[in-house]
Formats: C-alpha cells, structure tokens, sequence
C-alpha cells in the first residue's frame, strides 16, 4: 500500500515528472520508491527479528528454518513492492494505496500462485532443511526454488517499472521483453508442475491457459 500511495501520489501531483527530468536514472528512481515507500515497514518487521530469535533460542528450535523463513518473507516482500510500483506507474486516474494494493493482490493471485502450485508450495511441511521441489525433474531445495522464481517475477516487474518511471508513454514492456517475459514465467510453471499434488485435470487446465 505504502509503495502505491507513495508513486501514485507523485505521479497525480506531477512531482514524477521533476524526478524524471533530474540526473537520477530511471532504475535508481524506480528504487526510491520500492524501498523508500515502506522503509517504516522493513523496521518494524526489523524489530520483530530479537524477538523471534529469542524464541527459537530458547526452545532449542533450529536456527536456520528462521533464516529461510526470512528470507523468503523479504524476497515475497520485494515481489509484491515491484507489483505496486507497476500499479502506480501504469493504473490509469487517481492511485490511491488501496487500487495499487488490490492490483498486485490480482497480479499475485495470477502469476505467482500458478508459479508455485497456488501457494500450497509455501506450505508448513516445506521448512525443512532437506525439502526439495522439482524444476523439470532436477531437484532443487524448496528455497532456491521458490527464490528462482520471484526473481524472474521481480526482474520482469522491475523492469516494466523501470520504463513506465522513464516516460509515461512508454509500454511497460516493449514486444520482445513480453515474449521473454511470458516464456520465461510460463516455462517455471511447467517445469514445476510435477510438484502440485492434485489430479492431472489441473495441470491440463494450467497449460491451456498458458
């Protein structure tokens, strides 16, 4: 919310458009507001982290589930930041945090969930150190698998982000940057199909709609 609101409300003021015309590059722009925006955020969940350190030490729990957990609750974080930015940049009329917020809410429900089986990938079993997921058959630990796919989401995402902050004109994504953008995206969700544990009917129905 905070990204959206943040964006949206320069874009609607007309600020953006003195920050595209100051030395600053449009991917050093794009930065700001993904990790300026909600920098109250990342400290307040920053202050959580004694806490639930304290825990774990103190029920001789194993340190590195936290780790992974945090991880991966950053790496979801910055995904879903570079959706709102893109909301911001890209949603037509008045942003407020709340339509950026419901865009990447709809956005995640469709790119990501498919990605990783509908989220039942992120499922409590997974942390475990010894968990693995397939990618076209090659197994991977469920976090390097889980962290190769957001990063093609938020490579894509910053990138359409990168150029709508540029020039408001400008397509999020040029021809050959959505091709890359569809097959990369489309081929993760193949290869990681075999992990879903659900009848082949919702398999078959996933590659239609791809």
């Amino acid at each position: 919310t905070q990204v959206g609101a943040s964006v949206g409300s320069a874009r609607a003021s007309g600020i953006l458009d003195f920050h595209r015309v100051s030395p600053q590059s449009p991917l050093m722009l794009a930065f700001g507001f993904l990790f300026g925006a909600p920098i109250r955020e990342y400290l307040l969940t920053a202050l959580t982290l004694p806490f639930a350190l304290f825990f774990v030490l103190t029920d001789n729990l194993d340190s590195r589930s936290l780790v992974q957990a945090e991880i991966l609750l950053l790496a979801m974080a910055v995904t879903l930041h570079a959706m709102a930015l893109l909301g911001g940049l890209a949603l037509k009329g008045t942003i407020s945090g709340q339509s950026a917020l419901g865009f990447t809410v709809m956005i995640g429900m469709f790119v990501i969930g498919p990605l990783f089986g509908f989220f039942q990938l992120l499922a409590g079993p997974l942390f475990r150190d010894d968990a693995h997921l397939e990618l076209f058959g090659l197994p991977l630990p469920w976090l390097a698998f889980v962290l190769l796919h957001l990063a093609a989401v938020f490579y894509f995402f910053l990138l359409a982000s990168t150029r709508k902050m540029a020039s408001e004109r400008k397509h999020s994504l040029t021809k050959p940057q959505a091709i890359a953008a569809m097959t990369t995206l489309g081929l993760f969700a193949v290869g990681g199909m075999s992990n879903w544990n659900m009848e082949g009917g919702v398999q078959i129905a996933a590659l239609y709609v791809l």
